[in-house]
């Protein structure tokens, strides 16, 4: 009888120990994680054993959201996530993820800024651009010496 009850306890307990590996692994990834963006990207940076690094050109995103769970909002944090287009082997949209983002609406608000920035560069190339777009009340500097 104990011969079959060892296979089926663990095969029936592998959710809890699954989780509580992947809670082990949270633990030691968190040290290596760091959230940051650009006038030109958003950055992320993981790992456990190797640091791996992904960036998103703000170009090829085409969605942006911000998110406020209940234990979110007890430690005073949010999470943004971006789609670009990108699909896994099934169809489904992978999203990049900033977790644990302080200030969330506000860094949301200055990334979709450089966004629509940036896409508005992309529709108004230098020779077509407007002095002023109303729209979004973006400006154009030229670089020094132009």
């Amino acid at each position: 009888m104990a011969g079959a009850a060892i296979p089926f306890f663990a095969l029936h307990l592998f959710p809890c120990w699954g989780s509580i590996g992947y809670m082990a692994w949270l633990c030691l990834v968190v040290g290596n994680v760091r959230y940051a963006f650009t006038n030109r990207r958003l950055l992320i940076r993981s790992g456990v054993f190797g640091i791996d690094f992904k960036a998103l050109d703000y170009d090829r995103i085409q969605e942006l959201d911000v998110t406020v769970n209940p234990v979110e909002k007890i430690l005073g944090v949010g999470s943004i996530r971006a789609f670009s287009g990108q699909t896994n082997a099934k169809g489904v949209p992978v999203y990049d993820r900033f977790i644990g983002i302080e200030d969330p609406y506000g860094v949301y608000k200055r990334i979709k800024q450089v966004t629509v920035d940036i896409k508005t560069d992309w529709n108004y190339p230098n020779a077509l651009r407007p002095p002023a777009n109303q729209g979004y009340s973006t400006r154009y500097e030229p670089p020094a010496g132009s």
